[in-house]
């Protein structure tokens, strides 16, 4: 049933942002408030618990690739392209929302991106000793994953250049991984 909920929220999301009630998620579900209060006794909690979803969404996906035979290269690209299996695309209005609106899941988040981006950073440290990357100043990478994986979602600047998100990851991962290979 949690995971019912949970579903329900992003559906809400979707078409409410974060204005959605626990009335509007109650008749979603077609459930009694008082059963969805059962489960989660707040919407923050209830908030808190699609945060964590989403997290835990990603971190299996990348868990998996970091465990593969692929190289550093490919891993590299396949983690540039994870979505949410979820909400695939989650744009900075829903951010924005999530910061004004509950602080401290915004926090969360962004801490688990600069895990996410240190992690990948370690990787291509790990493609620079196997020689099969170039050595880019951490730093810069880490810039670069930052905004690729906050500008990457800003609806206005995709709309102002006629392009999608993929297109933004698609043409980010080659550029980044044409920059970074050994020739």
């Amino acid at each position: 049933m949690r995971e019912r909920i949970i579903m329900a929220v992003f559906d809400e999301i979707r078409i409410k942002s974060f204005k959605f009630t626990m009335n509007d998620l109650a008749s979603r579900l077609s459930i009694s408030k008082t059963s969805l209060y059962e489960k989660f006794s707040s919407k923050a909690e209830l908030i808190s618990a699609c945060v964590e979803y989403l997290m835990l969404d990603l971190k299996d996906q990348e868990q998996e690739i970091y465990v593969s035979e692929e190289t550093v290269l490919n891993k590299f690209r396949q983690l540039l392209a994870i979505k949410h299996k979820v909400y695939p695309l989650i744009n900075t209005a829903v951010y924005d929302e999530l910061k004004k609106n509950y602080p401290e899941e915004w926090k969360k988040v962004n801490r688990f991106r600069q895990d996410r981006i240190n992690r990948i950073v370690d990787l291509l440290n790990e493609g620079v000793k196997d020689g099969e990357v170039n050595k880019v100043k951490d730093g810069v990478l880490k810039i670069m994953l930052t905004n690729l994986f906050s500008e990457a979602i800003d609806d206005n600047i995709l709309l102002q250049n006629n392009i999608t998100y993929v297109d933004v990851v698609d043409s980010m991962i080659e550029v980044l991984v044409s920059g970074l290979a050994k020739k």
